[in-house]
């Protein structure tokens, strides 16, 4: 009699227990792929088509994307070489509810006239050495000076520098309210900035 208690007491605690070499629960899940982090998926995160992520490696220069896009679709792109030594690309994007947003990068002309106040400064995570830029917004009054200068409302960017020499390249932020555009928030560009990283992958968070 004894016996027997001892063997179901025995049976009772093995059933519950969990050996070492029986998996949980949890590590019977399946483990999910790891995201493909190639040039053709880190365009199509934002947005672009195949032609257009292989026009902008022809360009053979450090092209900074946002990470993703959601809600946002493509409108108008082009990479160029317009002079020996030259080169510019321009992503237009516009979202759902209306707003529109243009990525300009290029490794000539730079300049322009001065940012408005409001701003919000960001860190580029993605980037080597994780730099910081600001974005700021024009005000509304259309006789405003940052109004005259960037359009009543439009959020604009400091230029994102990357590359070096015949590598250099400056990639910035523009949004617009003309053409039946809405405006876009401080926050809303803040993070398209912070989010921007290399199409080729180099140094990345």
């Amino acid at each position: 009699m004894r016996r027997s208690v001892a063997f179901i007491a025995f049976a009772a605690l093995t059933a519950c227990s969990n050996p070492a070499d029986v998996p949980a629960e949890a590590d019977r899940q399946p483990v999910p792929r790891a995201e493909a982090d190639d040039p053709l998926s880190r365009a199509r995160a934002a947005g672009l088509a195949d032609d257009q992520a292989r026009a902008l490696l022809a360009l053979h220069a450090p092209v900074l994307l946002p990470r993703a896009m959601p809600g946002w679709t493509v409108t108008q792109f082009e990479a160029a070489t317009p002079f020996p030594g030259v080169k510019d690309y321009t992503v237009s994007w516009r979202r759902d509810d209306g707003a529109c947003l243009d990525l300009m990068g290029s490794n000539d002309g730079l300049g322009g006239p001065g940012y408005p106040g409001a701003s919000v400064e960001v860190t580029l995570a993605s980037l080597p050495g994780s730099p910081s830029a600001r974005v700021y917004k024009a005000d509304t009054d259309p006789l405003s000076a940052s109004a005259e200068s960037w359009g009543a409302g439009n959020v604009v960017s400091d230029y994102v520098e990357v590359g070096e020499n015949a590598d250099f390249m400056a990639v910035w932020l523009l949004s617009r309210t003309g053409e039946g555009c809405a405006s876009l928030s401080l926050r809303d560009a803040a993070a398209i900035l912070a989010s921007l990283r290399p199409l080729e992958r180099q140094t990345d968070g």
